[in-house]
């Protein structure tokens, strides 16, 4: 019993390797199929990625609380409290306008940014940084991470005035500039200062976590109540548009998402085939002795070794075309594994089949060599 097992397990061995061109063939198979559908997919999902990525960078986890009547700031402090909320930041505008020391002629409004503008932006944001939209650095040449200075012009609402008006941050010089692009268009022609928020504040930023934004859209509302009786309005930061995306659902419905299985079905239908083409061999194998598991245990092998051969060469020509087109990244590698993965076990479901293959005559194949 042992010795025949062991024959069996070395037959089908040695039929992998001894195939010569059906060998090589189904390796080649089953490496172009794997290659082709782990390349496809993991294109489809990189470039979901990038596009989530510039969402989210955007401000598309971003939930803009506002309220005609008030809101007091210290409730949106809280708020980086709440769980899933990543930053909350209460916005206040001032009455000043100010220039640039790059650019004096500059006539821009003052934002006031209440504590939490660090972990909105995730990134700390000091007595002595100013942050603006990347639109308008680019326009006076301000760079990220370069230092700017502000220049006082006049009150707002009075653009005579002779004296220049006293800024809160006056005498705080230079400043570290900070280009974030997750403010609004609103804010793109301003300059948020970190200082305390005045009392009349009517503005609340809320970044979130992945998956927190619903819970904490329904939450915000009792969380921020106002100073009068309208009640506090929630809008996402990006509202339409070239961002109106559900990437989760883009991501669960893509078009390569069931090609594993596909290319597996086409691969184990090609080694049933050609379990067909060599059916004959079966037949000699029962006629020496070999019952139906020893030739099971036999195509089990002879199959194993042909799917490793050729998961490996789909593995790598899979990352040499990913990493040349410089598509290849840690979320890259994870879908190729995953696709080859479910297409190499796909392949084995199908052919296992093979097994239920009818034996061939010998007597019939002795007749066809005459």
């Amino acid at each position: 019993m042992r010795n025949a097992a062991r024959f069996a397990l070395s037959e089908g061995w040695r039929n992998a390797w001894s195939g010569r061109g059906a060998s090589i063939s189904m390796i080649l198979v089953i490496a172009a199929t794997f290659a082709a559908i782990s390349i496809s997919d993991a294109l489809v999902v990189g470039q979901l990625v990038a596009d989530e990525a510039g969402w989210v960078a955007a401000g598309g986890r971003v939930l803009v609380a506002a309220n005609e009547d008030g809101i007091e700031a210290a409730d949106c402090e809280r708020l980086n409290r709440v769980t899933g909320v990543i930053g909350a930041v209460a916005l206040s505008r001032m009455p000043y306008r100010i220039g640039l020391s790059a650019a004096p002629e500059a006539n821009l409004g003052l934002v006031g940014a209440s504590a939490g503008l660090s972990r909105f932006l995730t990134a700390p944001v000091g007595q002595d940084a100013v942050v603006v939209s990347p639109e308008l650095a680019a326009s006076y040449g301000l760079a990220d991470g370069g230092w700017t200075a502000l220049l006082p012009r006049s009150a707002a609402g009075d653009p005579s005035h002779s004296e220049p008006a006293p800024l809160p941050h006056e005498g705080v010089h230079p400043l570290r500039v900070i280009a974030a692009p997750m403010l609004g268009d609103e804010y793109q022609g301003a300059v948020l200062v970190p200082m305390p928020t005045s009392a009349n504040t009517f503005t609340c930023y809320v970044a979130t976590e992945p998956g927190a934004l619903d819970a904490v859209r329904a939450a915000i509302p009792a969380m921020l109540p106002g100073r009068g009786a309208r009640p506090t309005t929630v809008a996402d930061r990006l509202l339409g548009g070239a961002f109106a995306h559900d990437y989760p659902a883009e991501y669960l419905s893509r078009t390569t998402r069931w090609a594993p299985i596909a290319g597996g079905v086409l691969a184990g239908l090609v080694w049933v085939l050609l379990r067909w083409v060599r059916r004959a061999q079966d037949s000699l194998y029962a006629t020496l002795g070999f019952r139906a598991w020893h030739r099971a245990a036999t195509q089990g092998v002879e199959w194993v070794a042909l799917l490793a051969a050729g998961v490996l060469v789909a593995g790598d020509a899979a990352t040499i075309t990913l990493v040349a087109g410089h598509h290849w990244d840690r979320s890259t590698a994870v879908h190729v594994l995953r696709a080859v993965s479910m297409a190499a076990a796909t392949a084995t479901v199908v052919a296992m089949l093979a097994t239920l293959l009818p034996l061939r005559s010998p007597l019939a194949a002795l007749k066809d060599r005459q």
